[in-house]
């Protein structure tokens, strides 16, 4: 088996494999993604080392070569958190989604479902197909999460249910083809869209607990949950929904500093307020007080982000 790794959730899965799994590995092909604040791109290569396993980065020949191996050899290999298309090796690629098919099929799912406030997470082997994730269910682990929570501690939480995942895959060698699941029969797909860089700023017109899940499902290895002020741009790295709301006559005008308190200023938001107990400044990572009670925190129309960012 070969293993296609990126990110964190390949480097956490590589690191749990225990020696009777290892063995049945191949080797592993590595990417970065410039996306992430560390990509462990790093950490996978020297961990294959210390581990024995053969281990390459992707290249842009890699493909032929990939689909030489896998068809020479009888392999199959695994993708997790992997995030390049690679054409006609469909029937030799089972594919790691963080999430439980047919829902939140797409990009960055477990970001959609901290947003939405999901419960029951986890994570759904499948064979690969041309569509979005549509392909025939191999496996589905499931596990629960309870808010606040972080990014990082979501993927925490999944990793076991990646470490069952390809544990049950390897271990099923030639007969990983046998009691598939077709996704046509477990409901209606939905779907997570692709994010970019504009997707980090905080809507202030959210109610305040929405704001929240945002900053913690956009944080450390995202860029975190991002704002102006007067021009500047900020990272909202830590915030909790205040415990009192007021009644704000006519507009409420969201983004708008309420009060200053020891532990942060109060944000309007959509609904409730918002406590920002720790903003850094974006392009240093350092941590900033806002003194002024006149201050608002906004975020750009898209065609100012695109012109002036």
């Amino acid at each position: 088996m070969i293993l296609l790794l990126c990110g964190s959730k390949g480097f956490n899965l590589l690191a749990s494999l225990d020696a009777e799994t290892r063995c049945l590995i191949s080797w592993v092909i590595y990417d970065k993604d410039s996306t992430l604040a560390n990509d462990c791109s790093h950490d996978i290569a020297r961990l294959s080392a210390d581990l024995s396993i053969k281990c390459v980065p992707w290249s842009n020949s890699m493909d032929i070569y990939l689909k030489e191996e896998l068809f020479k050899r009888d392999l199959y290999c695994i993708a997790i958190g992997w995030r390049r298309l690679i054409n006609g090796i469909e029937e030799r690629l089972i594919v790691l989604h963080d999430s439980l098919l047919p829902k939140y099929r797409g990009f960055a799912p477990t970001v959609a479902q901290l947003l939405d406030g999901v419960h029951e997470v986890g994570v759904t082997a499948f064979w690969a197909t041309e569509g979005y994730d549509e392909g025939d269910i191999i496996k589905i682990s499931k596990t629960y999460i309870s808010y606040p929570c972080r990014i990082e501690q979501a993927f925490d939480a999944i990793s076991n249910c990646y470490l069952e995942c390809v544990e049950y895959v390897l271990k099923q060698g030639q007969g990983v083809r046998k009691n598939i699941v077709k996704q046509s029969t477990l409901g209606s797909p939905t779907y997570s869209l692709w994010r970019d860089e504009y997707d980090y700023f905080v809507n202030w017109s959210l109610a305040a607990d929405e704001i929240v899940r945002f900053v913690d499902a956009t944080s450390q290895p995202y860029d975190g949950a991002q704002f102006l002020i007067r021009g500047e741009r900020y990272i909202l790295d830590e915030a909790s929904v205040s415990d009192k709301d007021v009644e704000i006559e006519g507009t409420r005008h969201t983004g708008k500093i309420f009060r200053i308190t020891e532990r942060g200023p109060l944000i309007v938001a959509g609904k409730g307020l918002v406590l920002a107990s720790r903003i850094l400044l974006h392009s240093t990572r350092e941590q900033v007080q806002i003194k002024s009670l006149r201050t608002r925190l906004y975020r750009p129309t898209y065609h100012e982000f695109v012109t002036c960012y």
